[in-house]
């Protein structure tokens, strides 16, 4: 077994203030569309390392450019600075899904007449509905199955999601019926046996 040699605390300061003096990479966020993989780029030094975390855990990989795998919803990598032994503090770079076809339902899908549910979807370029509509979302009151595609000009992408079943149950009605002049005779005829 190999023991570390101990670190002094004016060692470990050093350390960490050359972590922090260090300049940090340049990385613009990006955007990529559902289900593809995403290339980012970092600026600022000549070695870089990637990672999920922003501390801690082993680099993914090495290098300016790194390409994601397949990517399903928003997520964050970071880059640092390796050109030492120390590497500087992490570069957080967003990396936004568009056209990601996940519809969200505000309310049940199976409401009685009279109701509506909106359903909606995240970002992107340009949206088609079943229904005709091109927004975001569309609110709707009549039962059937619902589904949008969704596309990026400038990625050039389009996905489409799942149908969305909505059921419209109609309003319940009164099993019995009240005949209303025969409540009036029945009543007066009381009032005056009375």
């Amino acid at each position: 077994q190999t023991c570390a040699l101990p670190i002094s605390s004016a060692q470990a300061d050093t350390v960490y203030n050359l972590v922090l003096t260090t300049p940090r990479p340049v990385a613009q966020d990006v955007s990529a569309c559902y289900n593809n993989t995403a290339t980012v780029t970092a600026t600022g030094a000549t070695r870089f390392k990637w990672y999920q975390e922003f501390t801690g855990g082993t680099a993914l990989a090495e290098g300016a450019t790194i390409t994601t795998g397949i990517i399903r919803n928003d997520s964050v990598v970071y880059v640092s600075n390796a050109d030492n032994d120390y590497e500087s503090v992490r570069t957080p770079v967003k990396i936004t899904v568009k056209a990601n076809p996940q519809v969200y339902a505000s309310g049940p899908l199976t409401f009685c007449e009279g109701g509506s549910v909106t359903l909606s979807v995240g970002d992107a370029g340009n949206y088609l509905w079943s229904t005709g509509a091109t927004t975001a979302s569309i609110t709707v009151s009549t039962t059937g199955n619902y589904s949008v595609t969704l596309g990026d000009t400038q990625l050039a992408c389009s996905t489409a999601s799942a149908p969305v079943a909505v059921k419209v149950n109609p309003v319940p009605t009164a099993g019995f019926t009240l005949n209303t002049q025969e409540f009036y005779n029945n009543s007066r005829s009381e009032e005056h046996t009375s």
